[in-house]
């Protein structure tokens, strides 16, 4: 019978940390083995104007162990060049950041795979923030 109160603190205890105010909150960006490993470049396609555009994304970690990035893809026979900041972790193996460029701005969420070789995202525009997009990546060879 102890053991048994004993067990049911312990589940009150869980059920209390998962849904306490702020437990799902996105985490800060830390220097972690995943995140470092995540960092790089990635080539792929972002799906945009009803087709897939070849694309390109650069991650790195500022001097503040902030999560910044870079990328790029081609519309229209132009290249179209942008940033992404205000990245967070939202659990192990995924991150969401803004996205900023002449096109406009929005939401980015990227799931890497476990071996960090390539992520899956989903982007969205401010003005249509239900309307997600698809955008994946293979990571590059270091130089």
């Amino acid at each position: 019978m102890r053991g048994m109160g004993l067990a049911k603190v312990g589940m009150s205890l869980c059920a209390l940390a998962l849904f306490a105010p702020g437990a799902n909150a996105q985490l800060q960006p830390r220097e972690s083995s995943w995140t470092q490993r995540a960092m790089g470049q990635y080539g792929g396609r972002i799906i945009s104007g009803g087709g897939p555009l070849p694309s390109s994304v650069e991650l790195e970690f500022t001097g503040a162990g902030d999560i910044t990035g870079e990328y790029g893809f081609s519309q229209s026979g132009e290249r179209v060049e942008g940033r992404l900041d205000a990245c967070a972790v939202m659990r192990p193996y995924a991150i969401s950041c803004r996205w900023h460029d002449r096109n406009g701005e929005g939401a980015l969420e990227m799931v890497f795979s476990r071996d960090l070789s390539s992520f899956i995202g989903r982007w969205n525009i401010d003005a249509t923030p239900d309307k997600w997009r698809s955008w994946f990546g293979r990571k590059l060879p270091s130089i």
